[in-house]
């Protein structure tokens, strides 16, 4: 543990040193150590004040370097400053980490940078990040491959009109020279739809296009699911509505939760039938009956290494494992160490043998589908399950998580757990609603009406 922590300082250590290396080099040769002091202000406030983990030390090297690189080549063989890689890496950026903060701080710098290397033009800083300012808001949540091209092709045109706003003094045919320029520097950010694949690769991030598309019933680990742990699937689908919508009312990533909870449980797929929502695998016998209370706590505790052993070999995204790895935290396996106890009370065992390894949950889509987990397992053996029994059942599970410290990673508030809750009760009374029984009703009525003799056969039919 030590020396995995001494690795992560390091590999910090010499990513900032990295990014310090190549920032300066580039800048001593294009501007003056005034923006080399700003660059340090932004940084500071990107990874020590907004107290976020992501984008790390090496993304934001590594992103850094990419920009100078791309700026200085639009420089050097660009033949007019309007046609620039700014709305490329701006709405890259924005697809690749879906948030807007962080995007709007390196727009701030990407634009300052490219009015610097242009001649100190502050107009052409402004264009930029105005034009720049509304690509981030049109790929803010992209879902659709068209929304990528829209959000360039509309900067592109707000380029322009800033253009000829601050830079009167055009021809007509000027302007419309100037239109095909920003138009085609609007156009260029569609390579996004080419590159992505890889920089998500690179950076270790996963856009909302590449969610959709793990979304999708068809995939094969998915399917492998659907038919050989059906119960899994179907309680997936459930917990997936569950994260899904929590998601949306605290502001998080709702489709890197829905996402996430499908594949959360993969590792029960091997061995399915050893799980109560798969009984029917084996013709609803408890396999646990004869095994003892450390092998079952094995076999269960199990499907966490072995869904994240088959989630690499399926190549899933870092962020998808996480959910894997992460979506017990440190829980007790409750039913197999009170058995323990009951059989060997002197002898049962430390709590901590029957605890999952964790990780906690370090973020809070994570943590989401860890108490949509939780919640949806607990309402299946709820007794008569009456809005009031659902609501207390659902406070307790998350009072619970929280006092048991499984929620000490992530950035959720009293008042997201209070949302959160809410909402779980609202799906939950929803899924477990009570209808009138007409089919009764109407035998009732039947029995009490007097029999009348048919008038013709289609009657009688």
């Amino acid at each position: 543990m030590i020396s995995s922590k001494k690795n992560n300082i390091f590999k910090a250590a010499e990513a900032v040193l990295f990014f310090l290396g190549a920032a300066a080099v580039f800048c001593l040769k294009q501007v003056n150590l005034s923006y080399f002091f700003l660059l340090l202000v932004l940084f500071y406030y990107l990874k020590v004040l907004r107290r976020k983990e992501e984008p790390n030390y090496l993304s934001l090297g590594l992103l850094f370097v990419l920009s100078f690189a791309c700026l200085y080549f639009t420089r050097e063989f660009a033949v007019t400053p309007y046609i620039s890689l700014i709305f490329l890496l701006v709405i890259l950026v924005n697809v690749l980490f879906s948030d807007w903060e962080f995007s709007l701080v390196y727009l701030l710098a990407i634009s300052l940078l490219n009015g610097f290397i242009k001649g100190y033009d502050f107009r052409l800083f402004f264009v930029f990040f105005v034009s720049g300012c509304l690509g981030i808001f049109l790929s803010r949540n992209v879902r659709r491959r068209f929304d990528v091209i829209q959000a360039g092709v509309l900067s592109g045109i707000a380029e322009f009109i800033l253009v000829i706003c601050l830079f009167p003094g055009f021809s007509l045919t000027e302007a419309g020279q100037v239109f095909k320029l920003c138009f085609f520097s609007g156009l260029i950010p569609s390579v996004i739809l080419i590159i992505l694949p890889v920089f998500e690769y690179l950076f270790g991030a996963i856009s909302n296009i590449s969610l959709l598309e793990l979304s999708d019933f068809n995939h094969p680990l998915l399917r492998k699911m659907i038919l050989e742990a059906p119960g899994t699937y179907q309680h997936s689908l459930v917990v997936a509505n569950l994260a899904e919508i929590a998601a949306e009312s605290i502001g998080a990533n709702s489709l890197l939760a829905r996402a996430g909870a499908y594949y959360h449980d993969i590792g029960k797929i091997s061995k399915a039938e050893y799980f109560a929502e798969n009984q029917m695998l084996a013709g609803y016998k408890d396999r646990h009956k004869n095994l003892s209370p450390s092998m079952s706590k094995m076999i269960i505790m199990n499907h966490v290494k072995e869904g994240i052993e088959l989630a690499r070999k399926y190549r899933l995204n870092k962020k998808i494992i996480n959910f894997i790895a992460q979506h017990h935290g440190t829980t007790l396996v409750y039913y197999f160490f009170r058995r323990a106890k009951e059989i060997n009370p002197e002898n049962s065992g430390s709590e901590e043998i029957y605890r999952y390894p964790g990780p906690k949950p370090n973020s809070k889509e994570v943590a989401l589908v860890h108490l949509a987990d939780t919640v949806e397992a607990s309402s299946r053996v709820l007794e008569d399950p009456t809005p009031a029994r659902i609501k207390e059942m659902v406070k307790q599970a998350i009072m619970n998580k929280f006092l048991d410290g499984q929620l000490d990673n992530t950035d959720l508030t009293l008042r997201d757990l209070e949302k959160t809750a809410e909402v779980f009760v609202r799906v939950l009374n929803a899924m477990f609603h009570t209808r009138v029984d007409y089919f009764k009703d109407a035998d009732e009525n039947s029995h009490n009406q007097p029999s009348k003799p048919a008038a013709n056969t289609e009657e009688s039919a």
